[in-house]
């Protein structure tokens, strides 16, 4: 049985303009820091493993607003149940590239 590991890279503690949500670009986010998640099985993570590394970053995971960016698409997009995390993870598998804000 073969499995995918991957890093998963978040931006947080910085701040994004709300009228920048659907024209984004890495300029727009001010502040704040990078944090990598390695070696995290695609198979297994779901919306409460999401929420788990929000926790370990020291914020409040209940009052979190999760921002993705999706592959060539310049819009970013709110996380909010496991079901909108299904599809991200199929494009990791494949090597496609999100971002996590």
């Amino acid at each position: 049985m073969s499995f995918v590991l991957v890093t998963l890279r978040f931006f947080h503690g910085g701040k994004i303009s709300m009228d920048k949500l659907d024209s984004f670009s890495m300029e727009d986010y001010i502040g704040g820091v990078m944090t990598d998640c390695f070696d995290v099985d695609v198979d297994r993570f779901s919306y409460f493993e999401f929420l788990g590394y929000v926790k370990e970053f020291g914020y409040n995971a209940s009052s979190a607003v999760i921002y993705v960016r999706p592959p060539n698409c310049p819009a970013l997009v709110v996380i909010k149940v496991d079901r909108d995390l299904m599809g991200i993870c199929e494009d990791l598998k494949m090597g496609i590239f999100w971002r996590f804000m």
